[in-house]
């Protein structure tokens, strides 16, 4: 669920910038938002090393740049983790549910009701939290939050619940049509 990443990044940089202000521009760049990697978590990013000052002559002029290259920590969501999260939503008979780390969401998770256990659906109340495991999930670069579609499961458990994972192709396209009501289409 969690990842601890490695990568570089071209910057630019301005006269008399220290490390410090370096690596602030690059977390700007990649935290709170999904790279190959998963969503880069707030406040992780840490520097590793980086270039001298180079002109960059491709740009317009040419543009003075660093090479930074940083570490810092992801998060992604595979099928069978278990997350709490707060339902923050009910459309129609489906939920909405966000999990948050470090007080900033990472991801949104639908509950369609279909996939829900019958004992489990009055847990799903709007405001409370609940445990979720996660049945599928998908980011893409640039993205600003996770979106899966998971199932309420008891509380104390952690174990696999078995929940026919029902037409889960019916299930993604119920998906895009409650997010859109539930948040609006900056999902």
């Amino acid at each position: 669920m969690f990842k601890h990443i490695q990568s570089t990044l071209r910057i630019k940089y301005e006269l008399g910038d220290n490390d410090s202000k370096i690596i602030n521009r690059v977390a700007e760049k990649i935290e709170g938002l999904c790279g190959a990697d998963g969503m880069v978590i707030h406040n992780s990013t840490h520097l590793i090393s980086r270039t001298p000052p180079f002109l960059n002559k491709m740009e317009n002029g040419g543009l003075v740049e660093v090479i930074v290259r940083y570490e810092a920590d992801a998060v992604t969501l595979p099928s069978g983790t278990v997350v709490n999260a707060k339902v923050i939503k009910t459309v129609r008979s489906d939920s909405v549910a966000v999990y948050s780390v470090g007080g900033h969401v990472v991801a949104t998770i639908l509950l369609p009701s279909i996939l829900q256990d019958a004992g489990l659906r009055d847990t799903i109340i709007p405001e409370h939290y609940v445990d979720i495991k996660i049945l599928e999930s998908e980011f893409g670069t640039g993205w600003n939050t996770i979106n899966a579609v998971g199932v309420v499961v008891p509380s104390s458990s952690s174990s696999s619940s078995t929940t026919d994972a029902k037409p889960l192709i019916e299930t993604n396209e119920r998906l895009h049509n409650i997010r859109e009501e539930a948040v609006g289409s900056d999902w």
